[in-house]
């Protein structure tokens, strides 16, 4: 990600932000559990083998249906808001445009979007930490 300028960081740090607070702002139906920072994880490891921005729209809609979310009754809800998440984050960082000597590079929106979403899912993995100490 060293090829990022730092204007670019900032705004896909934001966007990071903006996801982590949709997704701390949401509660499983029926057992009121906060989103599992390892469902980001998920979509993290995915967009780190670097799929077309195409491939990785079709992952976010199929993962909700898929085995993993329905695997426990928390799973599906909190997966299906999290690729809801991803989803929208993908949609923004596609529409920044690459510094000039990002232009041709195929892989510049897949690589802003896995580092976007390697900083959500960061502040929600560090949010739900503060929140266990707090319960402590």
């Amino acid at each position: 990600m060293n090829s990022l300028q730092a204007e670019q960081r900032r705004r896909l740090l934001a966007l990071a932000r903006q996801m982590k607070t949709r997704l701390a702002a949401f509660r499983t139906p029926v057992t009121g559990e906060p989103v599992d920072p390892s469902h980001v994880a998920i979509l993290l490891r995915y967009a780190q083998t670097r799929p077309g921005p195409e491939a990785m729209e079709d992952y976010l809609r199929q993962l909700p249906r898929s085995f993993v979310g329905r695997y426990t009754r928390s799973a599906g809800p909190q997966l299906k808001e999290t690729c809801e998440a991803a989803a929208h984050l993908l949609r923004e960082v596609r529409r920044l445009r690459p510094a000039p000597g990002q232009q041709h590079d195929e892989d510049w929106p897949i690589q802003a979007y896995a580092y976007s979403l390697g900083w959500a899912r960061r502040l929600l993995a560090t949010q739900e930490r503060a929140r266990e100490e707090r319960r402590r």
